[in-house]
């Protein structure tokens, strides 16, 4: 294994030296400097960790033909496991973190709800299997929305016995609101990051926009 930095690229995450610090370290600006261009086999997963967790995409791997098959499975694997063990807790916390500065009347719980109905109306029953809520709790959110006039529920035309819930037009614009804050927001801190974790951003943006039609086509099974 030979390995190559491009401190150029670098954005001082420190990520490298935590994952491989025999072989990475940082200079007074943070700066990644190599300490070992081909560090012995021991730290071949190591070094494949720290290229895979360097936001800035600036440690690259150079390997034989026969090693670079298996490393590029290896690199695949520890790729997945870094996604999967810290993708959903990562997520979760941008939104907790994002819906505490936003404030205002709105819950994120009525929030998603409400962002739920803007793709048509639904039954009382569906709306607690899709937000994760005993249905007693969603009657009561219902209702509680309903009072504020951000929901309605009517008797479907087709059959009297089924009610849906339906976004009210004061509905769409609490949620276009909520919405135009949490983007005015989150902008104003990605303006403040590098353009390389910007552009990183950016395209996991588009992945996990693949990964929810991959995760819906599941679901629908």
């Amino acid at each position: 294994m030979r390995v190559i930095v491009d401190q150029t690229k670098c954005v001082a995450s420190g990520q490298c030296v935590r994952a491989a610090g025999a072989v990475f370290d940082q200079d007074e600006d943070g700066t990644v400097l190599l300490l070992d261009a081909s560090p012995p086999p021991e730290l071949n997963d190591a070094v494949r960790r720290a290229a895979t967790l360097c936001p800035a995409q600036a440690i690259s791997i150079r390997t034989s033909a026969r090693a670079s098959t298996r490393s590029g499975r290896s690199e695949r694997s520890v790729r997945i496991a870094h996604v999967s063990s810290q993708l959903l807790t990562r997520v979760s916390l941008l939104t907790r973190l994002l819906a505490g500065q936003l404030g205002g009347e709105l819950s994120r719980t009525e929030v998603g709800l409400l962002n739920t109905l803007s793709g048509g109306p639904r039954r009382v029953t569906e709306l607690a299997e899709l937000e994760r809520l005993k249905q007693p709790t969603m009657t009561l959110l219902v209702q509680r929305l309903e009072q504020q006039g951000l929901v309605s529920r009517e008797r479907h035309a087709g059959d009297g016995r089924v009610v849906l819930v339906t976004l009210t037009p004061a509905g769409s614009v609490a949620l276009e609101d909520y919405r135009a804050q949490a983007r005015a927001a989150l902008s104003a801190y990605l303006a403040e990051m590098p353009d390389e974790q910007v552009e990183a951003l950016a395209a996991a943006t588009e992945t996990l926009a693949h990964l929810v039609t991959v995760l819906q086509r599941g679901t629908s099974k």
